[in-house]
């Protein structure tokens, strides 16, 4: 089995690059592989899910979640100090990821779009339909250089 996550995605999205140094790239592969079947783990119990999910269909938010539990599982093996409030967060961020899995198991969460959510043929083009309405009072000159 292959990982849908990559060691880039653990730097961005699971624990500090400098973490990684020293790892085989195989041992880190491992490691992505793991995570990846935890969380195809609660995406089975919840049997809406089919699976494997094709890779360009796999939302960010589970890759993300992989990376958070490999996080915590590396943390775990190379020893950290969990009364330190940086290494606390990893313990923090580990349970509210497999919270949210939970919760995907328990199908409070959908993660992934079924087909018939994923049709999004609109009968009415040129007709705006829903969407958001602001008002507001008169502009207060309020301007930023970024836009």
């Amino acid at each position: 089995m292959t990982s849908p996550i990559s060691a880039r995605d653990v730097k961005k999205w699971g624990i500090a690059g400098a973490a990684l140094d020293g790892i085989d790239a195989k041992d880190l592969q491992d490691d992505c592989d793991a995570a990846w079947d935890e969380v195809e783990s609660y995406l089975r119990a919840a049997e809406n899910i089919s699976l494997p999910l094709p890779t360009d269909k796999i939302p960010l938010t589970l890759k993300k979640k992989a990376c958070i539990v490999m996080s915590w599982d590396m943390m775990c093996v190379r020893g950290f100090d969990p009364t330190s409030s940086t290494d606390a967060t990893i313990r923090v961020r580990y349970e509210d990821a497999l919270a949210y899995l939970d919760k995907v198991a328990a199908k409070k969460i959908q993660p992934i779009h079924s087909n018939d959510e994923g049709n999004s043929d609109d009968a009415t083009p040129d007709i705006e339909e829903g969407g958001s309405i602001v008002v507001s009072d008169a502009d207060r000159g309020w301007r930023t250089s970024l836009l």
